[in-house]
């Protein structure tokens, strides 16, 4: 789920990138993908120890900051259309995707670890 996610989070980095504001039917369905990760990580973290609930709600917490991030970043542009996302956009967009990305693989390295040691 969270390639997905992931490849969706891409493609909308990438349009704000070019000065595309994202519109309410990719928001809503970026809000899907990221539901559907969300309730996966939801059903792990249920089934896991407390280590693997704590890394499942920082993933949830990080995804679902790098979404808001990205549709305030969309809004912002919408005010601005002829230019495209500005730098400080920029910056809180790639810093809330790296943090994103060190909580998904804290939480395989933690959920691995579970499943090698149970």
């Amino acid at each position: 789920m969270y390639a997905v996610f992931n490849v969706e989070s891409i493609r909308r980095r990438e349009q704000l990138e070019a000065g595309t504001v994202l519109d309410e039917a990719s928001l809503q369905a970026y809000a899907e993908a990221l539901f559907k990760l969300l309730t996966a990580c939801s059903h792990l973290a249920l089934l896991g120890p407390d280590s693997v609930q704590l890394a499942g709600g920082t993933l949830r917490r990080m995804t679902e900051r790098f979404v808001s991030t990205l549709r305030f970043a969309s809004e912002e542009l919408a005010d601005r259309p002829a230019d495209t996302m500005r730098a400080d956009w920029a910056e809180m967009v790639a810093e809330d995707g790296q943090e994103m990305k060190l909580a998904y693989l804290e939480f395989m390295r933690v959920s691995q670890a579970v499943l090698v040691s149970g």
